[in-house]
């Protein structure tokens, strides 16, 4: 890893400890060009190159695009260098959107969570590693099916009478789709949500009642927010005084469920 302090003038800047999801989603809300090392310590496991906002080119460990963003999403944290480089032509290797191989990588850590409670202790290790770093690829036709669903419910879920806003939510509170009539960030009502859900869950914990399954908040003016719990995150709908509360449960149910089936 470089030193910041020594940095030369193509260094764009220097970030500790943070999702290769967050820094690509803001270089493409940014519009940025730039190329981004991602670093585990001093090793460099990959590098994914940024046109004015979109991911052009990724590659790490032999592997380059789809497969190579994927790879690089199934780290939590990481460090990143970003580097300035020339807007001119780069490599156009990644196809898929951000968002679509952020929800392959969620169903796979799934479905390897369920293979690893099966296997005994000394072949856990093993299976880990081919995972993460192994020749296999993810089920891309799965998560491409995927993300069409989430686009898809959100849309019904906007039909709703006095809606505003819905979004589907990942554990880490990172927003994997979301539909929006009114001015909001989307960031914020992410952050806001899964801090609400969080404080729900552990009241429920607290009294004994098992997990949340869902909640609803509504505020003095009559603005209500219904909130969904599933395997990858929660689904979450807002809407002013006209939302049909009913109609809005039954709707994020029939969402949630959804989800569940594709996850």
């Amino acid at each position: 890893m470089l030193d910041p302090a020594n940095s030369p003038d193509w260094i764009i800047g220097f970030l500790r400890d943070i999702s290769p999801y967050a820094i690509l989603k803001a270089l493409e809300q940014e519009e940025r060009t730039c190329q981004a090392d991602f670093h585990v310590g001093e090793r460099l496991v990959g590098s994914v190159y940024v046109r004015e906002g979109k991911i052009v080119h990724a590659v790490t460990d032999g592997k380059e695009g789809d497969e190579a963003l994927r790879l690089l999403l199934e780290h939590p944290e990481m460090d990143v260098v970003l580097y300035e480089i020339p807007s001119e032509d780069l490599p156009h290797t990644v196809q898929q959107s951000l968002e679509t191989l952020l929800l392959e990588v969620l169903k796979n850590q799934d479905e390897h969570r369920k293979i690893v409670e099966k296997l005994p202790g000394e072949e856990v290790l093993g299976w880990l590693e081919k995972m993460a770093w192994g020749d296999t690829k993810g089920d891309e036709q799965g998560g491409k099916a995927m993300a069409n669903t989430v686009e898809k419910i959100l849309e019904e879920l906007s039909g709703v009478t006095g809606f505003e806003g819905a979004a589907a939510i990942s554990e880490e509170g990172l927003v994997l789709a979301s539909r929006f009539v009114t001015d909001v960030d989307e960031e914020k009502f992410a952050a806001f949500a899964q801090e609400a859900v969080t404080m729900a869950q552990n009241v429920v914990e607290i009294m004994g009642w098992g997990s949340l399954d869902n909640m609803t908040l509504e505020s003095e003016d009559k603005h209500k927010l219904v909130l969904y719990r599933t395997k990858f995150g929660f689904v979450a709908l807002f809407g002013n005084k006209s939302l049909n509360l009913g109609m809005a449960r039954l709707k994020v149910d029939e969402a949630a469920e959804e989800l569940e089936e594709e996850l």
